[in-house]
């Protein structure tokens, strides 16, 4: 399958009523067992 840089964004508009630190998780899920769902590469706050 090529392989395609992609840009994705997500709206949290319930960030700012945040305080103090918090974890931060990714997950990346696929139906199919055993194979690499994707590469992150970066990810930036704004």
């Amino acid at each position: 399958m090529p392989q395609t840089a992609m840009d994705m964004t997500a709206e949290l508009p319930e960030i700012g009523s945040l305080e103090g630190k918090h974890a931060l998780f990714f997950k990346f899920a696929s139906p199919e067992k055993e194979k690499s769902v994707c590469r992150l590469k970066s990810f930036v706050f704004e």
